[in-house]
């Protein structure tokens, strides 16, 4: 058995601008709406979805493609994450990170004054 949809598109519709009526915008066939829509500088529902799967290929055919080490390193961390979402690295990540470059090397990095090692009261 086959359904049949009948679209009926008499209606009020607000999210078109210039109403006529205190309801909305009045709708009284198909052809009136698409005109509307494209007064209005809409489109319809079906080209917006062709839109988006295009733009969806688009991204995942652009999208960049990391080494399996650095997908295997965010694994890491995200699995030692504790309840409230902060985030302890180990030595071994540290290291990773600092090869790869996203850290300057850590032995080299400019601690804060009050963690000097020399120095004392001012």
């Amino acid at each position: 058995m086959v359904g049949i949809i009948v679209k009926d598109y008499t209606h009020h519709n607000r999210s078109l601008p210039k109403w006529d009526s205190p309801k909305g915008k009045y709708i009284s066939s198909k052809r009136q709406y698409l005109n509307e829509i494209a007064r209005a500088g809409l489109i319809p529902y079906e080209k917006s979805e062709e839109i988006r799967q295009k733009n969806e290929d688009n991204q995942k055919r652009n999208r960049k493609k990391y080494p399996k080490e650095t997908y295997e390193f965010l694994n890491s961390v995200k699995n030692r994450t504790d309840k409230s979402g902060k985030v302890k690295l180990s030595d071994r990540q540290i290291d990773y990170m600092v090869k790869s470059g996203a850290l300057r090397d850590r032995d080299k990095l400019r601690l804060p004054k009050h963690y000097q090692t020399a120095g004392g009261f001012e």
